[in-house]
């Protein structure tokens, strides 16, 4: 399958079974006001990598019950996202790219507070919060989610050709840049793919096509 974005061809053909899996930690920061915000430090023990899995922005009009588990675009009255999103107009606003380039692949990273600033910036602007008088002073909560990925457990597609093992894991699979062509045959428990470019994903199970999937400008996309 053909990536037109990036000309990637990129085929992973993986045979599911449904087993017990160690993931890696899922973490996240208390839903806080943009205001409150200091520099976020973000650490992952020996062996694991940093991804960011999304970032809560909202208006802040709805109390929370538990700030601690994360905000909430649903809790949202009159402006809020949750990123990565497939948004097309909200993407040209590159709000969550720096936390990207900053953390992702990383064992360590540190988002300023001028990074929350300027996405609640990018997101009022999205929203013309200059036009509506109840978000010009309106408190806006944002909040990150990322991952501590076990590095034993990501695979690069393109430095992976033909590989067949058994898995029984979770397997991330990561993109280094460039044309390439993986095929990976295995069990695993779930596939999630690392990345933010455009590919294509092809998973078979006895030369049947079973799942087929193009991810368009995700950071995470989790298949179970």
């Amino acid at each position: 399958m053909l990536n037109t974005m990036k000309g990637r061809l990129i085929l992973c053909c993986v045979v599911l079974q449904f087993t017990p899996d160690t993931m890696g930690a899922l973490l996240n920061s208390p839903c806080t006001k943009t205001s409150d915000w200091s520099n976020y430090y973000i650490l992952c023990s020996n062996n694991h990598t940093i991804y960011i899995t999304k970032h809560v922005i909202e208006d802040g009009f709805i109390r929370l019950k538990f700030p601690s588990l994360g905000c909430s675009a649903s809790d949202a009255v009159y402006c809020g996202v949750e990123l990565p999103t497939n948004n097309i107009n909200l993407k040209n606003y590159h709000i969550l790219d720096s936390a990207v380039d900053t953390c992702n692949g990383r064992n360590e990273c540190n988002l300023t507070k001028i990074y929350f600033l300027e996405a609640e910036a990018a997101l009022k602007k999205f929203c013309n919060a200059s036009l509506r008088p109840e978000l010009q002073k309106t408190t806006f909560r944002q909040s990150i989610d990322y991952e501590c990925v076990q590095d034993s457990q990501i695979m690069d597609m393109c430095l992976t050709e033909n590989e067949r093992k058994n898995f029984n894991q979770p397997v991330y699979l990561k993109d280094s840049g460039g044309d390439c062509t993986c095929n990976i045959t295995g069990s695993v428990t779930r596939v999630e793919i690392l990345q933010t470019m455009s590919v294509n994903l092809l998973i078979q199970s006895n030369d049947i096509n079973i799942f087929g999937k193009k991810t368009n400008l995700r950071i995470v996309d989790s298949i179970y």
